[in-house]
């Protein structure tokens, strides 16, 4: 449960072991999981319609009518007969057990594949170029399956293995050897991460099923309370206050998890399908200056997944109260000088002027690693949404405390936006005007970090004159840090380094 004041996060109490309670859970999952297949299934229905009509353009001028019509009509009156048939589900209340979902979701499967094979029967008939954007936009659309086949990832795996196998197959006779590799290492990174997001998605599906019971359980003993109120008055009013109170925090945290559910399936999506792209162009691409820009474009796209997969695990850690401070005498400056290199470059990249101004040297009380990972919160966001201009660091010493004031001259927020400003997945109309990517997790973020370490966040923001972020630390003026003894050797030459990795990609790379 995420708490953005100063109090520390808590953990709910895990319902009892009940196996009444836990036939109870997977019945709802169930229920849960049929519903939003059926759900994500009509725009599903919706998108393949409009799909298969327009590629009409593209296969009719090279293979006719006649095998369009044939690969078309049963690919629409495939979706079109499969939602009917899930509609009379749903309102017969037909659609119940592991046997219903597994058939739904396989009848999903089945019909995706459908659409799917397109690629073997109109490749031979097209121009190169336009085999490799058909194979990309099916693989886009085999990424956007996890959306319905997610809450069963076993199911999702079978469909990726066959549908990504059909494409693979289809394309391999017309690609050089180098190409081959790198679209099947490509298809085989893509095909790992999307079964962990099914996973995800179904264990998260799961968690809001136990937060459902949960809140009936505390709704019950609310109900009790207020029962008993009527016969012993104050003392019990108190005890209704207290409950409605953990109600009220049971239910932001099902709200929580289900905008990292809708989060993570959207905003992910995009960067993963702009690889894909950006992977097909680089292929084919001749000019020399063009796939340097592409390298760099890829990643950029990289970055943003990695940066979105580091905040979800940095609010994971908070909500499940893993994540804890080091409090210790830190000597500031240095820690500064060290996180501002990082972006130096980047700021000169976009045209930005990075300022300085570290005219003190206190020695703070804090965590370094949190305090390193805030700064860096802070210093991404004052680049992502400051298009011109300057940023500037500033350090204030008083006798209390260190002030670190950060400052750009950016887009700034309305004060409506910054109401919500510290809370999870929340973003202002500003980031999504200038098209700014995130998910909403860097303030949040920063927040419960600077809390576990005594220190005050806060920011101050004008609609177009910029923002202001505020760190107040303590300071340890008795403490004094001594240098470590000796100094670093000036070369590695005839050093041995030795990588421990468990995952084989990760170590090759």
């Amino acid at each position: 449960m995420l708490q953005t004041g100063s109090l520390a996060p808590k953990q709910a109490p895990p319902l009892a072991e009940d196996p009444h309670q836990t036939q109870l859970i997977d019945a709802q999952l169930l229920a849960r999981s049929i519903k939003l297949v059926i759900q994500q299934s009509r725009m599903g229905m919706v998108t393949a319609l409009v799909v298969t009509l327009a590629l009409g353009g593209l296969f009719v001028p090279t293979a006719g009518w006649a095998l369009y019509l044939a690969w078309a009509c049963p690919v629409a009156a495939g979706f079109v007969l499969r939602q009917t048939w899930f509609e009379r589900l749903q309102r017969r209340a037909e659609a119940s057990g592991v046997a219903q979902l597994t058939k739904i979701t396989t009848v999903s499967a089945i019909t995706g594949w459908m659409a799917i094979m397109c690629l073997p029967l109109f490749a031979p008939h097209l121009p190169l170029a336009d085999a490799l954007f058909l194979g990309t936009l099916l693989l886009a659309w085999v990424v956007g399956a996890v959306a319905v086949l997610g809450v069963q990832p076993r199911v999702y795996a079978l469909y990726m293995l066959a549908t990504l196998t059909t494409i693979f197959a289809t394309l391999w006779p017309r690609l050089g050897p180098l190409e081959l590799w790198i679209m099947g290492l490509a298809i085989t990174m893509g095909a790992l991460m999307m079964y962990r997001l099914a996973r995800g998605m179904r264990s998260l599906l799961r968690d809001s099923v136990v937060e459902s019971q949960r809140n009936e359980q505390l709704a019950q003993q609310l109900e009790e309370a207020l029962q008993a109120e009527k016969q012993v008055g104050a003392r019990n009013q108190q005890l209704a206050e207290q409950l409605e109170a953990a109600l009220h925090a049971q239910r932001l945290t099902f709200e929580t998890r289900s905008r990292f559910l809708a989060a993570a399936s959207h905003d992910m999506r995009q960067p993963v399908q702009a690889l894909t792209l950006l992977v097909n162009v680089l292929r084919r691409t001749q000019n020399d200056l063009r796939r340097s820009e592409v390298v760099e474009e890829i990643g950029q796209a990289t970055q943003s997944i990695e940066s979105m997969f580091s905040g979800l695990l940095d609010i994971a850690s908070i909500d499940a109260g893993r994540l804890q401070a080091q409090v210790c005498p830190v000597e500031l400056l240095p820690l500064l000088r060290t996180t501002l290199a990082g972006y130096a470059g980047q700021c000169e990249d976009k045209g930005l002027r990075l300022t300085q101004r570290l005219e003190v040297e206190p020695v703070v009380l804090a965590d370094p690693l949190l305090l390193q990972r805030v700064m860096r919160n802070l210093l991404d966001n004052a680049l992502k949404y400051t298009p011109s201009g300057a940023i500037g660091l500033e350090v204030r010493a008083h006798d209390a405390g260190v002030l670190i004031a950060l400052r750009d001259s950016g887009i700034g927020m309305s004060e409506d936006e910054q109401r919500g400003l510290f809370q999870a997945f929340t973003r202002g109309a500003s980031a999504q005007e200038f098209g700014v990517p995130g998910l909403g997790l860097g303030l949040a973020i920063a927040r419960h970090m600077a809390d576990l370490m005594g220190a005050t966040l806060r920011i101050e923001s004008r609609k177009n004159e910029g923002t202001t972020a505020l760190l107040w630390l303590r300071r340890d003026s008795l403490s004094v840090v001594q240098p470590p003894p000796g100094e670093l050797p000036a070369a590695l030459t005839g050093e041995h380094a030795v990588v421990l990795e468990d995952d084989s990609l990760a170590r090759a790379a």
